[in-house]
């Protein structure tokens, strides 16, 4: 099983990464670092959709998690999300926080 981090796609209002707590991230960025998680149009809304479908969401220390065991289920959220009108994508959150 692994920690999926959830994060918003860039907005006006919120700015990127804007649920992650970025202290939990290298502080040094050199292309060799990546992230693989959920990128979603709103971190609220992918939690509380993941949740009624008895996704395994965490929040701690780092952010917004969904517990997935395999690449199955990693297909199923993001069908899931995407299906409920959530715009989810998977992608390396590193790309999407760091400037290289």
């Amino acid at each position: 099983m692994a920690k999926w981090l959830l994060m918003s796609r860039p907005s006006a209002v919120q700015g990127d990464g804007a649920h992650v707590h970025r202290e939990r991230l290298p502080l040094f960025y050199m292309n060799d670092y990546s992230r693989l998680g959920l990128r979603v149009s709103s971190c609220e809304d992918a939690r509380r959709v993941l949740a009624e479908n008895r996704f395994g969401v965490v929040e701690d220390e780092e952010g917004s998690h969904v517990v997935l065991a395999n690449a199955a289920e990693v297909q199923a959220a993001v069908a899931q999300l995407n299906s409920r009108g959530v715009a989810c994508d998977v992608a390396d959150l590193a790309d999407q926080i760091y400037q290289g």
